[in-house]
């Protein structure tokens, strides 16, 4: 039996969208130990659980936004170089210019999003994080 000893990234998503987590996790395929939080209260306890490789954020939400989160994320130790990819349908350049350059998110990609296109930014995110690492 030939087993990877390479273990697969986990990426921790928290989507208020069943639909679209169901998407993303269908894009991602079997590359990744993908967990899903439909919801954003939860977020915390399941990163704590789970310490991804990468984050993956919706903004808007019920409850606590993805900034919100960003910022908590933050500001614990333990996830402070952890990769976060905002996703989001705020298109206006203002969002794009704040979540790159102002918040500084490893990625923000806007909804509808390709697959390709997501899978594509992770794998992206994650060999540049790999790098910097070195």
């Amino acid at each position: 039996m030939n087993a990877d000893p390479t273990p697969k990234p986990v990426i921790v998503c928290v989507e208020d969208d069943r639909m679209t987590l169901d998407l993303i996790k269908l894009s991602l395929g079997d590359a990744y130990n993908f967990i899903g939080v439909s919801n954003p209260s939860d977020a915390m306890s399941v990163l704590q659980r789970f310490q991804p490789n990468l984050i993956l954020l919706d903004i808007m939400m019920p409850e606590i936004s993805g900034w919100e989160i960003f910022r908590r994320v933050r500001t614990e130790e333990k996830f402070k170089d952890v990769p976060v990819v905002m996703l989001t349908a705020k298109s206006a350049k203002v969002d794009r210019i704040y979540g790159e350059q102002v918040a500084k998110v490893d990625r923000y990609l806007l909804k509808p999003f390709e697959p390709r296109e997501l899978k594509t930014a992770i794998q992206e995110v994650l060999a540049k994080r790999a790098e910097e690492r070195e």
